[in-house]
């Protein structure tokens, strides 16, 4: 039998360590069972549905800012790891490819009940928006639901009317908070339609943004790039026309804020990202670039720079991989522009080729349109040749290799961002026929199928966004989804559904199909 008597009380250093020790024993036992029960949700998430919005905001916020395996309490702010990315553009490659982009400014450290009445200003319903764990059933580690642009506007140039235009709208209010959004289209008519989707878009027809410059007017002044067109299936000076309406909102739209975001019509935001930073060298914002992985060697655009600037053409640097950034350009189908830079170097632009070898290019030009985009548009028709060989303007490579160059301690470039292109689908390319294409859909080694929903409600968008991450986190930050291309190019439509009743209308007052006529 055990005398207790004859036991030693411990001493105060004694009970201390076995405090310790119980200590490490409880928080490991803790840290277990929260490993346990995380894995658990991610593996068999919950099936039941929300009771209110304002209880899945919560719970979304929950998700984004709190890391994978600690409590909420030991949660770190830092940002996740950078990736890598791809190239994206109107004319590229139709196959799915991933890319990278960047992320934010202001981080929203309001409640939840003040987000959701602030975006109900803009946007007729926020449901689902979020692609949270709740709707992926993975965690996004360390991000902000959202943030803060409310002193920035963003530009989308639309190539046709469709049916994801809600979504794209409805995202990037829900994730930016942008002032305005400023649609230039070629169907005025379906004006109404769009200024429906949020209080805060304003439409623009593409014929009156600058002076004088309109498809047809282009076109006049642009045969080899129709017979280039004609031969590979495109729209070379509608092409052209984007891009110079993208640059063009800087000179002549006058209420469009000091810095913009130029925004492809057929991205869809499933994620934020940082655009600016705020620098303490000068006043204005470091604008963040995203770095585009380029697949295929090219070197069309760095030649077409060359001409119209006279210098090397600039790629995205400083990446650990590849310090020259050579495998990189700024192709990635958004970018912040500054009016005065837009201004700075389009005014160079015309002065080089007013007094450079290419001068007598613009001799047919009358004085006041020896300017942009007149200028450009000049040299894009010479040095286009039916033959082949890729020798185009990019906006995007132009502007983010001026800045990189011109105004270096305003760029930044981010490689942590990423997107894909049109997963779990294959959109007819432009080179093949119907036929052709509808013999290559069958071939049972290319099960992506020929004709489709292009239509998408945002829990599909999530699905989509999930199943196309390369990275940990689980979710692309954009979803590229070509509904243009889809629903409009050969000669029947990729898609199974029908465009929503009042854009069809419109589009019907118009007498157009979406794409065409041009004018």
């Amino acid at each position: 039998m055990v005398n207790f008597r004859q036991m030693k009380r411990p001493t105060p250093a004694q009970g201390l360590k076995a405090m310790i020790r119980f200590g490490i024993v409880c928080f490991f036992f803790a840290m277990t069972v929260n490993f346990i029960a995380t894995h658990y949700h991610s593996r068999y998430p919950s099936t039941s549905s929300s009771t209110s919005s304002s209880a899945s905001l919560a719970r979304s916020h929950d998700e984004f800012s709190s890391s994978s395996y600690f409590p909420s309490w030991m949660s770190s702010s830092s940002h996740g790891d950078e990736n890598d990315e791809e190239e994206h553009h109107d004319d590229d490659d139709d196959n799915d490819a991933h890319h990278l982009h960047h992320p934010h400014r202001h981080r929203r450290d309001d409640s939840v009940d003040n987000f959701a009445v602030s975006y109900d200003n803009n946007n007729n319903n926020n449901n689902n928006i979020g692609c949270s764990s709740s709707a992926t059933n993975k965690r996004v580690k360390s991000e902000p639901l959202k943030t803060e642009y409310t002193d920035m506007d963003v530009v989308i140039v639309m190539v046709a009317p469709v049916c994801t235009t809600q979504q794209v709208v409805e995202r990037l209010n829900f994730h930016y908070h942008f002032r305005k959004i400023y649609f230039v289209v070629k169907q005025v008519e379906i004006c109404p339609y769009l200024r429906s989707l949020a209080k805060n878009i304003i439409c623009l027809d593409e014929n009156e943004v600058i002076p004088g410059v309109t498809y047809s007017s282009l076109s006049e002044r642009g045969e080899k790039l129709k017979q280039i067109g004609q031969k590979e299936g495109s729209n070379r000076v509608g092409w052209y026309l984007q891009q110079y309406l993208k640059l063009g909102v800087a000179l002549h739209v006058k209420d469009l804020s000091e810095y913009y975001l130029v925004w492809d019509a057929d991205n869809i935001a499933t994620r934020p990202l940082e655009l600016v930073k705020e620098t303490t060298k000068s006043e204005n914002y470091a604008v963040r670039f995203c770095a585009n992985p380029v697949t295929h060697k090219s070197t069309g655009y760095a030649k077409f720079y060359k001409r119209i600037v006279g210098d090397k053409l600039m790629k995205p640097g400083g990446y650990p991989k590849d310090p020259k950034g050579d495998s990189f350009n700024y192709v990635c189908g958004f970018m912040v522009m500054k009016k005065e830079y837009v201004r700075e170097m389009t005014n160079y632009i015309t002065h080089y080729l007013k007094t450079g070898a290419d001068s007598h290019l613009l001799q047919h030009l009358r004085e006041e349109e020896k300017r942009f985009p007149w200028d450009i548009h000049a040299v894009a028709n010479e040095v286009a040749t039916v033959e082949g060989g890729h020798y185009y303007f990019s906006e995007y490579d132009t502007y983010g290799s001026w800045v990189q160059k011109m105004h270096s301690d305003e760029h930044q470039v981010d490689y942590s961002s990423e997107y894909a292109r049109n997963p779990t689908v294959a959109v007819v390319p432009s080179s093949l026929t119907e036929a052709e294409f509808k013999k290559l859909a069958r071939n049972p080694k290319n099960p992506l199928p020929y004709k489709f929903p292009c239509c998408m409600k945002h829990e599909k968008i999530c699905e989509r966004a999930r199943k196309a991450a390369r990275s940990s986190d689980g979710l692309v930050h954009v979803l590229v989804w070509e509904e243009h291309k889809m629903r409009y190019r050969g000669t029947s439509s990729q898609c199974t559904d029908a465009l929503p009743r009042e854009l069809k209308e419109a589009m019907e007052a118009s007498g157009g199909d979406g794409v065409k006529p041009d004018r």
